[in-house]
């Protein structure tokens, strides 16, 4: 609980008034009033100080990250494993240092040709990193397979040549293997291996998916790059000056869709609604012409929220925070468009200004 939590449920109990968490501004508290906070070693000598706890937080996250590390780094940190040799793998592993007790998490984590067993100091990123080193660890028992399973594909050459000036060929067929195996074996209703004997099982009982699964994605991942071309085409040439706002939004939006790695970070739960999200594009270039000034109305309320949401991720990932809200704004704002300039097409959930802020006020603060 926060202090401002604390006070809050105190003073109603004194007052009968109901003071809730964003009743307080603590931004606007002087300095002097705001706790001096200090960091020191193990032999208690002074580090660092400030009244800024994430300010503090940021300053010393390496310098955590590798106490940490050192702390197991002897008996659990591992590098170029290229099967399930690390043994058993725990949730936590806690130690004593300096007279305070730390917990660190363990995770599988991908170095593309091997994987390696790292600690980290919070829960949430270490799911997040396990997932990709588990992924790839999957990718290296089951290449076989997988090079199997991208020739029964029956579009992908097709798809490749329409990803031709959109995204790099190897980085395609990568992002797609990614994707195949994160959907097959790493659910969310699949509970994660923390031993060598649960992953051989794991790798047993979705062997004979694997084709299956590539061929229901093939048919998506063409009409994806098939709209994707010929919108890129519609943005070459000559551009009225009245529509070169709308045009710059709709390049930039084409390009976060299609970045290196979108198939394995929307994963098939997202990934199906793609097709649409492209399709969106498609209708709003219809209506440009007849509905600019309009268009220039949501495309500058677009580019508030877009913004809002990297300038959280950034700081998100320098205080290494995962925070599934800030991963369910993204997508509810790529709703938010289609439900704007192509609400034909219909949305995947309810979207609205009103719900947008609603979420964005649960989504955790830096």
């Amino acid at each position: 609980e926060s202090l401002t939590e604390i006070l809050g449920r105190q003073l109603t109990r004194m007052s009968g008034v109901r003071i809730l968490e964003e009743h307080w501004n603590p931004e606007g508290l002087d300095a002097h009033l705001l706790m001096n906070i200090r960091v020191v070693n193990e032999e208690g000598e002074l580090l660092g100080q400030g009244r800024d706890f994430n300010q503090l937080r940021k300053q010393f996250a390496d310098q955590a990250q590798d106490t940490i590390r050192k702390l197991a780094k002897s008996h659990l940190e591992q590098e170029g494993l290229l099967d399930w040799t690390c043994g058993e793998l725990p949730y936590e592993i806690t130690r004593k240092a300096g007279g305070l007790v730390l917990k660190s998490y363990p995770a599988l984590v991908d170095q593309r040709d091997s994987v390696a067993v790292q600690l980290f100091e919070s829960r949430a990123m270490a799911d997040l990193e396990n997932r990709k080193g588990l992924t790839r660890l999957l990718r290296i028992r089951q290449s076989i397979q997988l090079k199997f399973a991208l020739s029964k594909m029956v579009k992908l050459k097709e798809t490749k040549l329409l990803a031709t000036n959109l995204i790099n060929q190897n980085q395609l067929e990568d992002d797609l293997q990614n994707l195949i195996i994160s959907g097959v074996y790493l659910t969310e209703s699949q509970d994660l291996p923390r031993n060598r004997e649960s992953f051989v099982a794991l790798l047993e009982s979705h062997k004979g998916d694997i084709v299956p699964f590539a061929e229901k994605l093939d048919p998506i991942v063409n009409e994806v790059f098939r709209i994707a071309q010929g919108i890129s085409r519609q943005l070459k040439g000559k551009i009225s000056f009245d529509q070169a706002l709308a045009l710059a939004d709709i390049k930039q939006h084409l390009q976060r869709l299609l970045r290196p790695g979108f198939m394995a970070d929307a994963d098939m739960k997202w990934m199906s609604h793609y097709p649409r999200y492209f399709k969106g594009i498609e209708v709003r270039l219809e209506k440009l012409p007849a509905q600019v000034n309009k268009d220039r109305v949501w495309t500058e309320e677009l580019a508030v929220l877009q913004q809002k949401y990297e300038k959280r991720l950034e700081a998100h990932t320098q205080h290494k925070i995962v925070d599934p809200n800030l991963q369910l704004f993204y997508w509810m704002i790529e709703e938010y468009r289609v439900s704007l300039f192509a609400q034909q097409l219909g949305t995947r959930f309810p979207v609205s200004d009103k719900r947008l802020r609603k979420l964005w006020d649960e989504i955790e603060n830096i």
